[in-house]
């Protein structure tokens, strides 16, 4: 459903109405959120956003995508939730440039109430099983929400609460591999189970790192290839 001609009286009216019966809303097509979840909270998401559909008709979206990424997580997701159709492992008409594990990363780097994940069912049924089964997983609704690091246009580390789980996402906007080390000391007293998957031997390849234990005040270190990504999940044991 696209916003009518950036009309804010057209847009209360069509929320209103889809208030009535039931029905949730997500624009697409549109100028970005301007706080209307806050009164309407059937409107799950917005696009509002040079999103994954732009690797069909813009050329030089591609090579603008992953330094785009990091600075969307401190820009535009900042003012609601936000349609970007993220994890594209496979090409569209425009070759990306950011690895597999960047892709993955954006279920959690961005938010949305609703997620579309947007590459076709081959693309998903080919991923490893580690793979398939985070995405079978990963939140949509998050109770909490930690920056660990990063800067707009070079990199972001984000880490989200749904419950007691807890989900970490990093991206990499730059053509040189980063080392990055980030603190747990968000995390509550205990014992958390630690799954991370991340970029594997090159762009194309994720791999999955041994099960680990984590505690709050451990330092998590990840490898980060060129435009790479990673991310973690923590469930208390």
């Amino acid at each position: 459903m696209a916003e009518n001609a950036g009309s804010k009286d057209r847009t209360g009216d069509i929320l209103r109405d889809a208030a009535d019966f039931g029905i949730m809303v997500n624009f697409h097509g549109c100028t970005m959120q301007r706080g209307w979840a806050r009164t309407f909270p059937h409107l799950m998401t917005m696009e509002g956003v040079r999103g994954a559909e732009s690797y069909i008709f813009d050329p030089h979206f591609a090579a603008a995508a992953p330094g785009h990424n990091t600075i969307l997580a401190f820009t535009r997701n900042v003012c609601g939730s936000m349609d970007y159709t993220p994890v594209t492992f496979a090409d569209n008409k425009n070759k990306h440039i950011t690895t597999w594990g960047h892709e993955l990363a954006l279920s959690v780097v961005f938010e949305s109430g609703w997620f579309h994940f947007a590459d076709g069912v081959a693309s998903y049924r080919a991923a490893p099983e580690c793979v398939k089964d985070f995405l079978r997983h990963v939140p949509v609704v998050w109770d909490e929400v930690k920056y660990l690091a990063g800067t707009p246009g070079d990199s972001v580390v984000l880490a989200r609460r749904h419950g007691a789980e807890w989900y970490l996402g990093g991206i990499n906007g730059t053509a040189q591999p980063k080392t990055i080390t980030v603190s747990l000391a968000f995390l509550p007293p205990g014992t958390f189970a630690l799954n991370r998957i991340g970029d594997g031997a090159g762009p194309r390849a994720l791999v999955q790192a041994a099960p680990a234990r984590a505690v709050r005040g451990d330092q998590l270190t990840v490898e980060l290839l060129p435009f790479g990504g990673f991310v973690a999940r923590l469930q208390p044991r």
